[in-house]
């Protein structure tokens, strides 16, 4: 997906529309946040490329998305796949302005009668399939060797390198971003649910062709935390607690047992 044209100007470009391989989500109307400014349009991939592409040049100034958007600008980097990089610099504010996204990446979950359809793991764990991405950014995969169950959610996801959903680029991250425990990543094939072999594990940063350089993509495994975190470790506080410390030690203990309990 990476291009020698990185950083050049070029004519306006319109967004690419979700992989075919997707569910068709009608999106929310999100007032401000131009489509082109969410991934997988517009990721951020760190500043040095792809090892296997000597003519990068770096992003010095991308930036990161947040819970999938950009926040500053997106510019097209490769006009024939429409990819587009998020950063603050002079080359990306020739771009689309992305500013009017930083709502949306702060409460992305959408509303109930606003979510696209899921099924299984992914449709109870909401604050997966009520993100305003999904059906786009990430999406429910019912193929493959670990189709989506009651008791797992596996989804394609171009979060990586976002820093609230998948900073390190892993299924790992991914998976407990959400509350989920990681089984397996695969690398994709086409943008989608196009996946197999014995997978690259969970805590892959890249995969099989990509050694190198970074990916904006995987397909995830994630299944039930049989440990979730409590949001405190009592439910409530000790009955009646002393207001000050006693003024004796307890008695030393007698050297021969009470005749009766």
């Amino acid at each position: 997906p990476w291009s020698s044209i990185c950083c050049e100007d070029s004519a306006p470009n319109t967004p690419t529309s979700a992989p075919a391989s997707a569910t068709p989500v009608a999106q929310p109307s999100l007032s401000g946040c131009p489509s082109e400014c969410a991934v997988p349009n517009c990721v951020w991939l760190g500043t040095d490329g792809p090892e296997w592409d000597p003519s990068w040049s770096r992003d010095d100034d991308g930036t990161p998305t947040n819970n999938g958007f950009c926040t500053n600008y997106c510019k097209v980097y490769d006009s024939e796949s429409q990819k587009a990089l998020c950063g603050d610099g002079a080359w990306h504010q020739s771009g689309t302005d992305c500013t009017g996204c930083q709502d949306i990446a702060l409460n992305p979950t959408l509303p109930p009668i606003e979510r696209g359809p899921s099924s299984g793991l992914c449709q109870a764990t909401e604050s997966l399939s009520g993100h305003a991405l999904w059906g786009k950014g990430t999406f429910e995969c019912n193929g493959g060797p670990n189709p989506t169950s009651p008791s797992v959610c596996t989804v394609y996801q171009a979060f990586n390198g976002d820093k609230t959903v998948n900073s390190g680029r892993t299924c790992e991250d991914f998976c407990t971003n959400f509350g989920l425990k990681c089984l397996n990543g695969f690398d994709d094939s086409e943008d989608g649910c196009l996946y197999g072999g014995p997978g690259i594990g969970c805590n892959s940063v890249l995969g099989c062709c990509s050694e190198g350089g970074p990916t904006p993509d995987h397909v995830c495994v994630c299944g039930e935390n049989i440990y979730p975190i409590t949001a405190s470790p009592t439910s409530s506080s000790t009955v009646f607690p002393s207001a000050s410390p006693t003024k004796f030690s307890t008695a030393p203990p007698s050297n021969f047992p009470t005749s009766s309990p």
